[in-house]
């Protein structure tokens, strides 16, 4: 992994996720010199990359991948599951000025999350054209549970996911259930971060479109 790409990637988002006007502080996992804030933890030695705490006092960390490449990004979503896993097991702890926080999600992101999309590679598909007309009576049916539109590498990644959180999570033993998914714009047009995650509700754990604030 080229370092010096992944810093790259890490202060776009930075700067995003700051002028969004959502978020109260952004935290890197290592001293830098751009005088950043510090996430610190105890426990297993791996951790994501950014912590964001939102103007709603939730916590999330996110793992960060450049966009250009997509083998890194597969690295990453399986990344995010095992750090999920981690946290809900006790295996380890985060802390911000020395005080234990609580992590309400786990999120993947890259460059081009700032475009709605996961790759360099990929355009973002949008719902409402002829040819996904179903899945637009979806998006109006369920009103919030699949995002505007979508790109190919991003839907198949992200489900993916979805799928090896399915399997690992174990509803009779564990009992954390923070939110697992992606970090993206609205759309190309919208740069406001959304979620399109898997989340915990009273129907159960269920996919989600909604706002890095709600």
């Amino acid at each position: 992994m080229n370092i010096k790409r992944e810093r790259e990637s890490e202060l776009k988002l930075y700067g995003w996720l700051y002028e969004s006007g959502l978020v109260q502080c952004v935290y890197l996992n290592k001293k830098n010199s751009f005088n950043i804030p510090v996430f610190k933890t105890k426990g297993v030695l791996k951790k994501p990359d950014m912590l964001v705490t939102t103007k709603n006092n939730k916590n999330y960390l996110i793992e960060v991948k450049p966009d250009d490449r997509q083998g890194s990004i597969r690295e990453g979503a399986a990344q995010i599951v095992d750090y999920y896993f981690q946290y809900i097991n006790g295996d380890i702890n985060y802390f911000v000025n020395e005080n234990k926080i609580k992590i309400d999600g786990f999120l993947l992101a890259t460059d081009s999350s700032l475009r709605g999309v996961m790759s360099r590679d990929e355009t973002l598909i949008n719902f409402s054209n002829n040819f996904h007309a179903t899945a637009y009576s979806l998006v109006k049916k369920y009103s919030g549970c699949l995002p505007y539109g979508d790109g190919d590498f991003s839907f198949h990644t992200i489900r993916d996911v979805f799928k090896h959180h399915n399997r690992r999570y174990d509803k009779k033993s564990m009992t954390l259930k923070p939110l697992i998914g992606f970090l993206r714009a609205y759309d190309e047009n919208n740069n406001t971060p959304f979620m399109f995650a898997k989340l915990w509700t009273l129907k159960g754990w269920k996919q989600k479109w909604r706002c890095l604030n709600d």
